[in-house]
């Protein structure tokens, strides 16, 4: 490929911010091959909205051969100029730590485990990156105890990028959600975000999207681990090792740069109205544990008893009948049911998917639960998928299959699926 390069003068307006230019012969992969440093200098010292660092923005335009792939001695630079460091080790001895992470009941299950298996050899030998969030669990946005929440954190293995540029890319990454974009790996992202279900230990981020080696990896946060048990800032040390690739761990904040926790907790507070911490929580957290011991042991006996079992707990949990109303528990319990194809625990999950209930609204979550309890023969799950082909919603709209699933439906006797037929279908669906 033969391109004419314009002159520095054809190229940019005379400035001062233009009177240095950084050329990168034979890099064609880029639109712009060339860098003006005092640009990204000056906006970086001089505008109200700093904007990407340094690094970040000459990394646009550095062969992916120039750009770092793997720095375990390098220092993670520090999360404002001057406020906050780590030891230059970068790793704890932390074999004395008196806490160890607790693990939620429903992990046995779960990918996480991954991580979570790995705790104590991130805590006994894991060095210190930055990470920032992607998404993560409501609940750790609230000054309440739950144990601890999944969540999707972005960080650079190699320790070099900057915490406001990750949590650039982070939002950028959330902004992904439920709007799938062409590139191929992308759209996986952001499937994996949007279903909130699946787990990631070290996705790369692609080169198009953040010039950086960026990795996504699924993790749990103990809320004995963060200052005041809250995500109140986006960006916070991350544990990662060599020796299980992909799993990351929170760094408690019992072993953080000094100043780091109460400058999070002064946050906090002015967020608040008032202090919080995670310390007087031990009491909450230690019955908080209790419970959750009491749910996994129930889990496993319901599981011995049966799908039918597990149905008719998450009934009682979803409708607060006995216990209180907890739509994350029935989700739970009829997920495992679903494990068994349980025609009822599939439909009540596309329900819960389609209201949005406990859970953020999936239309097209909603309509696959349906589709599997229509297969298994639910007249009631039937009946729901030739809505959804009728409206429209979670699927394009398909009169046909409605019509095939109105009348398995109105077969079992569904009086609903009856009137449907008539209402839509006349003398079609004689």
């Amino acid at each position: 490929v033969v391109r004419e390069i314009p002159s520095h003068a054809e190229a940019f307006s005379d400035c001062f911010e233009t009177s240095l230019c950084c050329r990168f012969p034979g890099v064609i992969e880029k639109d712009v091959d060339c860098f003006n440093p005092l640009y990204a200098l000056t906006t970086r010292l001089f505008d109200e909205d700093a904007g990407k660092s340094i690094y970040f923005s000459a990394g646009l335009f550095l062969p992916a051969s120039e750009k770092a792939t793997s720095a375990h001695d390098v220092v993670p630079p520090p999360l404002q100029p001057g406020l906050f460091s780590f030891p230059p080790t970068q790793r704890f001895a932390t074999a004395d730590f008196p806490y160890t992470l607790n693990p939620p009941y429903w992990a046995k299950d779960d990918p996480v485990s991954y991580m979570i298996d790995n705790a104590d050899l991130l805590l006994k030998q894991g060095r210190v990156v930055w990470g920032a969030i992607v998404q993560a669990n409501k609940g750790l946005y609230e000054p309440t105890y739950g144990v601890g929440y999944g969540g999707e954190v972005i960080y650079d293995p190699a320790g070099r990028l900057p915490t406001d540029d990750l949590v650039q890319v982070a939002q950028r990454l959330f902004a992904l959600k439920g709007k799938p974009p062409h590139d191929p790996l992308l759209n996986h992202i952001a499937t994996h975000l949007t279903e909130e279900t699946t787990r990631a230990f070290g996705l790369d981020i692609p080169t198009t999207f953040c010039p950086q080696p960026v990795k996504l990896s699924s993790t749990y946060f103990d809320q004995l681990f963060l200052p005041d048990g809250m995500l109140t800032l986006p960006f916070f040390p991350l544990l990662i090792s060599e020796q299980c690739p992909g799993a990351v761990m929170l760094l408690p904040w019992q072993l953080w740069p000094e100043g780091l926790a109460e400058y999070w907790l002064r946050v906090s507070e002015e967020k608040f109205g008032m202090r919080h911490s995670s310390e007087p929580w031990r009491a909450q957290m230690q019955a908080a544990y209790a419970k959750e011991t009491e749910q996994r042991e129930r889990h496993a006996l319901l599981e011995q008893q049966g799908p039918d079992a597990l149905f008719e707990e998450g009934v009682r949990y979803f409708s607060g009948r006995g216990v209180a109303q907890d739509y994350t528990q029935a989700r739970i319990l009829w997920e495992s049911a679903a494990l068994a194809n349980h025609a009822r625990s599939l439909n009540n999950l596309g329900t819960m998917f389609i209201r949005g209930l406990g859970i953020e609204a999936s239309p097209e979550r909603g309509f696959a639960f349906y589709l599997r309890a229509a297969m298994e023969g639910l007249a009631l799950g039937q009946l729901n998928l030739a809505k959804m082909y009728l409206d429209g919603i979670g699927t394009t709209p398909d009169r046909a299959s409605a019509q095939r699933w109105l009348l398995e439906a109105a077969g079992q006797n569904n009086a609903e699926a009856s009137k449907l037929l008539s209402a839509h279908f006349g003398a079609e669906a004689q």
